[in-house]
């Protein structure tokens, strides 16, 4: 909130990536150097009401889920990234996870053609 508030949008970016993500300094700098870092850092005056707000979808509207669904996660993300991932899991039917090894939570951006081989496997199997 501190750096939202004093303007320091970037420093606030940064430091939600690598406190509440965990992600390691490579990657951040990674993160830093894709072309969507600028609109990253423009939205930091949102990170403090997102991250006060917390995420909650019943499991009642996880079991109606009734389509194929991929759901998927970094082998390196944060445990609590991972929890959730197999929540959403036991409770969507027939939900597919797929992890990716070496990677955390941006890895559709740090790694976009990996990323989308995943995504068109699942959709053409």
């Amino acid at each position: 909130q501190d750096a939202v508030d004093a303007g320091r949008y970037e420093d606030a970016v940064e430091l939600m990536v690598r406190e509440v993500l965990h992600m390691p300094e490579e990657e951040i700098a990674a993160l830093k150097e894709l072309p969507s870092w600028p609109s990253r850092v423009a939205t930091a005056p949102t990170l403090p009401r997102e991250e006060s707000t917390p995420l909650v979808i019943g499991d009642d509207e996880l079991a109606a889920v009734q389509i194929p669904t991929l759901i998927i996660q970094g082998g390196d993300s944060p445990k609590f990234l991972r929890d959730a991932v197999g929540t959403v899991a036991d409770r969507v039917v027939g939900a597919q996870v797929v992890t990716l090894e070496g990677h955390q939570h941006v890895a559709d951006q740090v790694d976009p053609e990996m990323f989308a081989n995943v995504v068109l496997d699942f959709l053409l199997d």
